[in-house]
C-alpha cells in the first residue's frame, strides 16, 4: 500500500538489500530481468504508475510511461533483447524496450476493458495480455507485435489462465 519495495538478501536471516519507495500509492505487481538485476513495480500511483530499478541501489534504469490509469500487471522478457510490458486499467498494453527501459509501443485495440494481466513465456518467444473482458491476445515477445486473439469468449477464470500460461 505505500509503494515501497524491499528486496531481501537470500543469505542471512531477516537480511534485507534495500528498501525503496517506487510510486506514491498501491503497488500491484513486480517483476525481475532475467539477469536478477532490475525491477520494475507497477500499480496505483499518484505521481506515476510504476518505475523501474536496480535491484541492488535502487538507481532509475528506465522509465514506465504510456498508461493513463492504473498499471494492473508487468512482465519482462527474460532473455536478451530485453522486453517488458505493462497491462492497465485504461485498456491499453505498452511494450517497453530495455534496458534502460523505454517506451516503445502502446497497443489499445485488443481489449475494450481494463487489462489485468501479462506474461512473457519462458523462452521469451510469445507475450499474451489476458483481460476482463475475458480476451486473451498472442503478441510476438520480441517486437510486441498483436499475433491473434486466442479462444475468444471461452475463458472465465482470468488468473488461472495467466499462471497456467507463465507455465508453458
Amino acid at each position: 500500500m505505500s509503494g515501497t519495495v524491499r528486496v531481501w538478501d537470500a543469505v542471512g536471516e531477516g537480511a534485507t538489500k534495500g528498501e525503496y519507495a517506487i510510486i506514491a500509492g498501491r503497488i500491484n505487481d513486480i517483476a525481475w530481468d532475467g539477469d536478477s538485476q532490475r525491477i520494475i513495480a507497477v500499480g496505483d500511483g499518484r505521481e506515476r504508475f510504476g518505475h523501474c530499478i536496480t535491484a541492488d541501489s535502487g538507481n532509475s534504469c528506465g522509465e514506465v510511461s504510456g498508461n493513463s490509469a492504473q498499471i494492473n500487471a508487468v512482465s519482462i522478457r527474460q532473455q536478451r533483447p530485453i522486453r517488458a510490458a505493462t497491462a492497465s486499467d485504461d485498456t491499453s498494453m505498452v511494450f517497453y524496450h530495455g534496458v534502460p527501459f523505454k517506451f516503445n509501443t502502446k497497443l489499445q485495440d485488443q481489449h475494450n476493458k481494463y487489462i489485468y494481466g501479462t506474461s512473457f513465456n519462458p523462452d521469451g518467444s510469445s507475450l499474451v495480455s489476458v483481460g476482463s473482458d475475458k480476451r486473451i491476445w498472442l503478441y510476438d515477445g520480441k517486437t510486441g507485435e498483436p499475433q491473434k486473439p486466442i479462444g475468444e469468449g471461452e475463458h472465465t477464470g482470468m488468473s488461472y489462465v495467466i499462471n497456467r500460461l507463465r507455465s508453458v
